[in-house]
């Protein structure tokens, strides 16, 4: 059992806005009734219990159904390893987790972990705070899988999808993404909508490009 309480903070409101605002725009969405709500889990105990599990130290949110569940700041120094708290920090984690709830509303049922982690990286601006890798070499790997790894290319991945072909192509794949039922028919999907199958070779060579 568990117990919350309603609290006003207007920083935090403000970051749930404007995050709610920007993603509106890039999903062309207008999400008015039902938006999703942010829950403050006071410690890493608490946070254990309602995952059911125990956690890694890195690990400070999730999102799941219509919610979403963060670790409060103020417990950073105790049980958020590796994480120091800044404003800007905290804007990207909310958006990050806010785009998660985005994806959601297409109720997708078979789809690539680091596509659905690659656009919250990118849409929040975390890859920012992430050394962007020399060449892609395991993102694949992380199409049923998650792991704490699929963070590190995802977010440049997308980031090439969206600059590179643009938003519209994007959108294409993700309303595409209800009626996928296989990793195979996935990778038919990508194809259709961007020309070319899905590969490291074909990123690899984006990115050089790009560079």
């Amino acid at each position: 059992m568990f117990k919350i309480e309603k609290i006003k903070n207007e920083k935090f409101d403000e970051f749930y806005e404007r995050a709610m605002k920007e993603l509106d725009e890039f999903f062309e969405r207008d999400w008015i009734m039902n938006r999703t709500k942010i829950v403050f889990v006071p410690d890493r105990k608490t946070y254990n219990s309602i995952r059911d599990k125990e956690t890694d130290g890195w690990e400070i949110a999730f999102a799941c159904n219509d919610s979403i569940y963060l670790l409060d700041p103020e417990a950073y120094e105790k049980d958020a390893d590796g994480h120091i708290y800044s404003d800007e920090r905290f804007f990207m984690l909310i958006k990050h987790e806010l785009t998660h709830s985005f994806w959601n509303l297409f109720h997708y049922s078979h789809t690539p972990v680091w596509l659905s982690e690659g656009l919250a990286l990118y849409l929040a601006g975390q890859y920012k705070t992430r050394t962007c890798p020399e060449k892609f070499v395991n993102f694949l790997d992380f199409y049923g899988e998650y792991g704490k790894f699929v963070y590190n290319e995802s977010g440049f991945v997308v980031k090439i999808l969206v600059e590179e072909f643009g938003k519209e192509n994007v959108l294409e794949l993700l309303k595409g993404l209800g009626s996928i039922k296989s990793e195979d028919q996935f990778y038919d999907l990508f194809e259709r909508v961007y020309g070319f199958r899905i590969s490291y070779d074909e990123m690899n060579k984006l990115m050089r490009e790009g560079k």
